[in-house]
Protein backbone atom coordinates (compact mmCIF):
# COMPACT_ATOMS: atom_id res chain seq x y z
CA UNK A 1 0.00 0.00 0.00
CA UNK A 2 1.12 2.97 -0.79
CA UNK A 3 2.11 5.94 2.23
CA UNK A 4 -0.14 8.60 3.07
CA UNK A 5 1.70 10.45 5.02
CA UNK A 6 0.96 13.75 3.32
CA UNK A 7 -2.56 14.43 3.44
CA UNK A 8 -2.19 15.86 0.14
CA UNK A 9 -1.44 12.73 -1.87
CA UNK A 10 -3.67 12.03 -4.68
CA UNK A 11 -4.54 8.36 -3.71
CA UNK A 12 -5.65 6.40 -7.00
CA UNK A 13 -8.47 4.83 -4.42
CA UNK A 14 -10.07 8.28 -4.54
CA UNK A 15 -10.02 9.28 -7.92
CA UNK A 16 -11.87 5.50 -9.06
CA UNK A 17 -14.41 5.74 -6.89
CA UNK A 18 -15.80 9.19 -7.43
CA UNK A 19 -15.00 8.30 -10.83
CA UNK A 20 -17.47 5.33 -11.00
CA UNK A 21 -19.99 6.91 -9.14
CA UNK A 22 -20.03 10.22 -11.97
CA UNK A 23 -19.97 7.10 -14.40
CA UNK A 24 -22.85 5.23 -13.23
CA UNK A 25 -24.51 8.88 -12.98
CA UNK A 26 -24.15 9.86 -16.90
CA UNK A 27 -23.53 7.01 -18.55
CA UNK A 28 -25.94 5.09 -20.30
CA UNK A 29 -23.75 2.58 -21.77
CA UNK A 30 -22.73 1.70 -18.13
CA UNK A 31 -26.36 1.08 -16.86
CA UNK A 32 -27.28 -1.43 -19.86
CA UNK A 33 -28.67 0.80 -22.42
CA UNK A 34 -27.10 0.96 -25.62
CA UNK A 35 -28.15 4.17 -27.66
CA UNK A 36 -27.39 4.63 -31.57
CA UNK A 37 -29.65 6.59 -32.15
CA UNK A 38 -26.89 9.91 -32.38
CA UNK A 39 -26.66 9.33 -36.60
CA UNK A 40 -27.53 6.65 -38.86
CA UNK A 41 -24.44 5.27 -39.31
CA UNK A 42 -23.64 4.80 -35.38
CA UNK A 43 -24.72 1.20 -35.52
CA UNK A 44 -22.41 0.47 -38.06
CA UNK A 45 -19.40 0.62 -35.82
CA UNK A 46 -20.95 -1.21 -32.75
CA UNK A 47 -19.81 -4.36 -31.96
CA UNK A 48 -21.91 -5.11 -29.05
CA UNK A 49 -26.00 -4.90 -28.89
CA UNK A 50 -26.28 -6.75 -25.50
CA UNK A 51 -26.96 -4.55 -22.69
CA UNK A 52 -25.26 -6.45 -20.09
CA UNK A 53 -22.57 -7.39 -22.19
CA UNK A 54 -22.14 -3.59 -22.89
CA UNK A 55 -22.14 -2.57 -18.83
CA UNK A 56 -19.77 -5.05 -18.50
CA UNK A 57 -17.33 -3.80 -20.64
CA UNK A 58 -18.14 -0.18 -20.50
CA UNK A 59 -17.21 -0.74 -16.33
CA UNK A 60 -14.18 -2.50 -17.03
CA UNK A 61 -12.83 -0.47 -19.83
CA UNK A 62 -13.78 2.83 -18.05
CA UNK A 63 -11.77 1.37 -14.93
CA UNK A 64 -8.82 0.69 -17.04
CA UNK A 65 -8.99 3.96 -18.66
CA UNK A 66 -9.02 5.69 -14.83
CA UNK A 67 -5.61 3.55 -13.89
CA UNK A 68 -4.43 4.47 -17.17
CA UNK A 69 -4.63 8.51 -16.53
CA UNK A 70 -3.47 8.08 -13.22
CA UNK A 71 -0.03 6.59 -14.54
CA UNK A 72 -0.41 9.63 -16.89
CA UNK A 73 -0.68 12.01 -14.49
CA UNK A 74 2.55 13.75 -14.22
CA UNK A 75 2.72 13.31 -18.16
CA UNK A 76 4.30 16.34 -20.38
CA UNK A 77 3.80 16.69 -24.06
CA UNK A 78 5.88 18.27 -26.36
CA UNK A 79 3.07 19.39 -28.97
CA UNK A 80 -0.53 19.04 -30.04
CA UNK A 81 0.74 16.00 -31.57
CA UNK A 82 1.37 13.78 -28.77
CA UNK A 83 -1.33 15.44 -26.85
CA UNK A 84 -3.89 14.24 -29.40
CA UNK A 85 -2.34 10.84 -28.93
CA UNK A 86 -2.90 10.15 -25.47
CA UNK A 87 -6.66 11.65 -25.95
CA UNK A 88 -7.20 9.08 -28.50
CA UNK A 89 -5.37 6.92 -26.61
CA UNK A 90 -7.87 7.25 -23.59
CA UNK A 91 -10.73 6.81 -25.78
CA UNK A 92 -9.23 3.76 -27.49
CA UNK A 93 -9.15 2.29 -24.03
CA UNK A 94 -12.82 3.40 -23.05
CA UNK A 95 -14.15 1.82 -26.81
CA UNK A 96 -12.04 -1.73 -26.57
CA UNK A 97 -14.91 -4.55 -27.58
CA UNK A 98 -17.17 -2.36 -27.74
CA UNK A 99 -16.49 -0.19 -31.12
CA UNK A 100 -14.77 -1.72 -34.42
CA UNK A 101 -11.42 -1.39 -34.74
CA UNK A 102 -10.32 1.23 -37.35
CA UNK A 103 -13.88 3.47 -36.29
CA UNK A 104 -12.42 5.39 -32.98
CA UNK A 105 -13.25 8.36 -34.61
CA UNK A 106 -16.86 9.90 -35.34
CA UNK A 107 -17.41 9.42 -39.39
CA UNK A 108 -19.91 8.25 -41.25
CA UNK A 109 -23.32 10.57 -41.35
CA UNK A 110 -23.91 14.18 -39.23
CA UNK A 111 -26.06 14.00 -36.06
CA UNK A 112 -29.43 15.43 -36.81
CA UNK A 113 -29.89 14.70 -33.16
CA UNK A 114 -27.50 17.04 -31.46
CA UNK A 115 -25.19 19.77 -32.26
CA UNK A 116 -22.22 18.37 -32.76
CA UNK A 117 -19.20 19.76 -34.56
CA UNK A 118 -19.90 18.76 -38.50
CA UNK A 119 -17.50 16.12 -40.32
CA UNK A 120 -16.29 18.06 -43.26
CA UNK A 121 -15.12 20.30 -40.17
CA UNK A 122 -13.43 17.38 -38.15
CA UNK A 123 -10.11 17.72 -38.30
CA UNK A 124 -10.01 21.41 -38.51
CA UNK A 125 -11.71 21.76 -35.16
CA UNK A 126 -9.22 18.62 -33.68
CA UNK A 127 -6.42 21.13 -34.55
CA UNK A 128 -8.21 24.11 -32.88
CA UNK A 129 -9.17 21.87 -29.85
CA UNK A 130 -5.64 20.19 -29.06
CA UNK A 131 -3.16 23.51 -30.01
CA UNK A 132 -5.60 25.46 -27.11
CA UNK A 133 -5.89 22.22 -24.87
CA UNK A 134 -2.37 22.28 -24.79
CA UNK A 135 -1.41 25.65 -23.88
CA UNK A 136 -4.17 25.51 -21.06
CA UNK A 137 -2.17 22.92 -19.49
CA UNK A 138 0.79 24.33 -20.35
CA UNK A 139 -0.06 26.74 -17.95
CA UNK A 140 0.13 26.49 -14.05
CA UNK A 141 -2.45 29.27 -13.72
CA UNK A 142 -5.35 27.41 -15.42
CA UNK A 143 -7.43 25.81 -12.73
CA UNK A 144 -8.62 22.58 -13.08
CA UNK A 145 -12.42 23.03 -12.97
CA UNK A 146 -11.40 25.32 -16.14
CA UNK A 147 -9.75 22.43 -17.85
CA UNK A 148 -11.87 19.51 -16.43
CA UNK A 149 -15.12 21.68 -18.60
CA UNK A 150 -13.29 22.66 -21.48
CA UNK A 151 -12.16 18.74 -22.22
CA UNK A 152 -15.62 17.75 -21.53
CA UNK A 153 -17.15 20.57 -23.80
CA UNK A 154 -15.36 19.72 -26.78
CA UNK A 155 -14.37 16.05 -26.38
CA UNK A 156 -18.33 15.70 -25.59
CA UNK A 157 -20.95 18.39 -26.15
CA UNK A 158 -19.22 19.96 -29.13
CA UNK A 159 -16.71 18.09 -31.13
CA UNK A 160 -17.96 14.78 -30.26
CA UNK A 161 -14.64 13.19 -31.00
CA UNK A 162 -15.17 9.38 -30.90
CA UNK A 163 -17.53 7.15 -32.90
CA UNK A 164 -18.84 5.97 -29.21
CA UNK A 165 -18.44 6.39 -25.98
CA UNK A 166 -17.33 10.37 -25.83
CA UNK A 167 -19.16 11.00 -22.06
CA UNK A 168 -17.19 7.91 -20.96
CA UNK A 169 -14.09 9.22 -22.22
CA UNK A 170 -14.98 12.74 -21.12
CA UNK A 171 -15.16 11.64 -17.72
CA UNK A 172 -11.80 9.91 -17.81
CA UNK A 173 -10.24 12.80 -19.44
CA UNK A 174 -11.64 15.82 -16.96
CA UNK A 175 -10.64 13.55 -14.05
CA UNK A 176 -7.11 13.33 -15.49
CA UNK A 177 -7.36 17.36 -16.39
CA UNK A 178 -7.98 17.28 -12.06
CA UNK A 179 -4.78 15.01 -11.62
CA UNK A 180 -2.54 17.13 -13.94
CA UNK A 181 -3.38 19.57 -10.96
CA UNK A 182 -3.07 17.11 -8.11
CA UNK A 183 -6.75 17.69 -7.58
CA UNK A 184 -10.04 14.87 -7.15
CA UNK A 185 -12.73 15.33 -9.92
CA UNK A 186 -16.08 17.07 -8.81
CA UNK A 187 -18.79 14.58 -8.42
CA UNK A 188 -21.82 15.30 -11.20
CA UNK A 189 -25.24 16.22 -10.84
CA UNK A 190 -27.60 14.16 -13.20
CA UNK A 191 -26.86 13.55 -16.79
CA UNK A 192 -30.35 15.72 -17.76
CA UNK A 193 -28.52 19.31 -15.85
CA UNK A 194 -25.19 18.08 -17.38
CA UNK A 195 -26.87 17.85 -20.64
CA UNK A 196 -29.18 20.78 -20.36
CA UNK A 197 -26.08 23.19 -20.15
CA UNK A 198 -24.71 21.81 -23.48
CA UNK A 199 -24.51 23.92 -26.58
CA UNK A 200 -27.19 25.64 -28.32
CA UNK A 201 -26.37 25.23 -32.24
CA UNK A 202 -24.27 23.89 -34.53
CA UNK A 203 -20.99 26.51 -34.38
CA UNK A 204 -17.77 26.57 -35.34
CA UNK A 205 -15.23 26.07 -32.22
CA UNK A 206 -13.85 29.15 -30.92
CA UNK A 207 -16.58 31.45 -32.59
CA UNK A 208 -18.47 34.07 -30.51
CA UNK A 209 -21.48 31.71 -30.07
CA UNK A 210 -19.32 28.77 -28.91
CA UNK A 211 -17.52 30.79 -26.78
CA UNK A 212 -20.71 31.70 -25.07
CA UNK A 213 -21.95 27.77 -24.96
CA UNK A 214 -19.06 27.34 -23.17
CA UNK A 215 -18.82 29.88 -20.66
CA UNK A 216 -22.45 28.72 -19.99
CA UNK A 217 -21.27 24.89 -19.49
CA UNK A 218 -18.22 26.49 -17.44
CA UNK A 219 -20.85 28.25 -15.03
CA UNK A 220 -22.82 25.17 -14.28
CA UNK A 221 -19.44 23.27 -14.12
CA UNK A 222 -18.00 25.67 -11.57
CA UNK A 223 -21.49 24.87 -9.21
CA UNK A 224 -20.02 20.97 -8.56
CA UNK A 225 -18.99 19.96 -5.54
CA UNK A 226 -15.12 19.32 -4.85
CA UNK A 227 -14.03 16.44 -3.07
CA UNK A 228 -11.28 18.02 -1.09
CA UNK A 229 -12.73 16.78 2.02
CA UNK A 230 -13.29 13.37 0.65
CA UNK A 231 -9.81 13.37 -0.37
CA UNK A 232 -8.15 14.97 3.00
CA UNK A 233 -10.54 12.15 5.53
CA UNK A 234 -9.53 9.38 3.09
CA UNK A 235 -5.97 10.12 3.28
CA UNK A 236 -6.11 10.47 7.31
CA UNK A 237 -8.22 6.81 7.56
CA UNK A 238 -5.71 5.51 5.36
CA UNK A 239 -2.34 7.14 8.08
CA UNK A 240 -5.09 5.49 10.86
CA UNK A 241 -4.52 2.43 9.48
CA UNK A 242 -1.07 2.12 8.54
CA UNK A 243 -0.13 3.78 12.07
CA UNK A 244 -1.41 0.56 13.90
CA UNK A 245 0.03 -2.02 11.47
Amino acid sequence: MMSTDNPAVLLPECVLEISLQNLMKMSRTANGIVDVSASSTKKDVMLVSDGDEAARKANENFISAIEYCYANRKKKFADSAALRNFVESVGAKINQGIVKSGSLLRSGEDSLKYCYTRLQYMEEELDWFYENLLALISDPNTDPVYLAAFMEYYVNLRIHIFADGCGKSSIALAAWMFMLRDRLPVSYDSRDSYYAHGPTGVYRCGSREDREDFDNFLAYYRTLPSNDSFRNGFAQEENACLNTV
